[in-house]
């Protein structure tokens, strides 16, 4: 329709829009953290570097399945380190499926 949007304008949409859905997410967190069985891989993502023009970075998509709910969640991190999947796995108790790699087990 030959409007023009600014990019910052797109850009708080974007941004009031990850607002709304946050309590959601974090409700999602909350009831994956009490089942008592989950599914958890990482999976690497490039990701743009705003402080680099052009360049990127590899960044971490923790992924959080539990079959028996029927929910996923995906949590960013930077690292693959033993501090990433922290938020999530300090307060599980149960069965955790992995791959085997070592940081899950870790707390």
């Amino acid at each position: 329709s030959g409007i023009t949007i600014a990019p910052s304008t797109i850009d708080s949409w974007v941004k009031q829009l990850g607002d709304l859905l946050t309590p959601l997410y974090d409700s999602m967190v909350n009831v994956i953290k009490k089942d008592h069985y989950l599914q958890a891989d990482e999976t690497p993502i490039k990701v743009l570097d705003s402080q680099k023009k052009g360049k990127s970075h590899r960044g971490y998509y923790w992924v959080y399945h539990s079959p028996l709910k029927n929910i996923v969640v995906f949590d960013y991190k930077k690292g693959r380190n033993k501090d990433a999947p922290r938020k999530i796995l300090d307060e599980f108790e149960g069965y955790l499926q992995t791959d085997g790699y070592q940081v899950e087990n870790s707390k």
